[in-house]
């Protein structure tokens, strides 16, 4: 009887979990530059970081599909040997299926351009405040990091050192990349510490 309740209880929780964890499929076309459909083209699901979640190759009518995607936002971006896209900004909010669309374009084409809305959105993004929209760039930071080193023990086949190392000592936010559209965005790290042993043997 005891076994029996259980299992039922395990088999409550899992359906739970499955209910709370709301998965979906992203599908999508990849176009070029004259709006044909791009075949085997490479399409990557990137994380906030621009970190690659999933990748997939279109089909030969440029279709991409990803499976079991969870719930966040994510960036698509879509490559070939001779085209390129800007970074598709996707939220998944539900287990509803998601229709979109990725235009390429040739990777020397400078027509890449950021529309009144893009940049509105762009602004808006958390970190825009790092940012100096007016001259296309991120604002440059002053960083310091302090690294000392120590021999603990040396002997004539054994020397092992200690080194502290502390980056970014004044825990200054900036950052790498902002809304590039082939590379993403990525902030730098907070202030952080590591010791570090080396152990040399002779």
């Amino acid at each position: 009887m005891l076994k029996s309740i259980g299992g039922l209880v395990w088999l409550c929780l899992t359906q739970i979990a499955w209910a709370q964890l709301q998965l979906t499929t992203v599908r999508g076309t990849a176009l070029g530059p004259d709006g044909q459909p791009v075949r085997e083209a490479t399409v990557r699901l990137l994380d906030p970081l621009g970190n690659a979640v999933a990748s997939t190759t279109t089909d030969a009518l440029g279709i991409f599909v990803f499976q079991g995607v969870a719930p966040g936002t994510y960036s698509l971006q879509a490559e070939t040997a001779q085209l390129r896209s800007p970074a598709r900004r996707l939220t998944v909010n539900s287990a509803l299926p998601i229709e979109t669309e990725i235009r390429l374009a040739t990777r020397l084409d400078e027509k890449l351009i950021v529309t009144d809305s893009e940049l509105d959105e762009l602004m808006e993004r958390p970190g825009s405040d790092l940012v100096n929209f007016d001259r296309g760039r991120v604002k440059p930071r002053t960083l310091f990091d302090v690294m000392v080193g120590r021999t603990l023990v040396r002997r004539d086949r054994l020397e092992v050192s200690a080194r502290l190392e502390i980056l970014n000592l004044t825990n200054e936010a900036y950052a790498l990349n902002f809304g590039n559209p082939f590379s993403g965005t990525h902030f730098g790290a907070p202030l952080t510490m590591a010791l570090k042993l080396r152990f040399n043997l002779r």
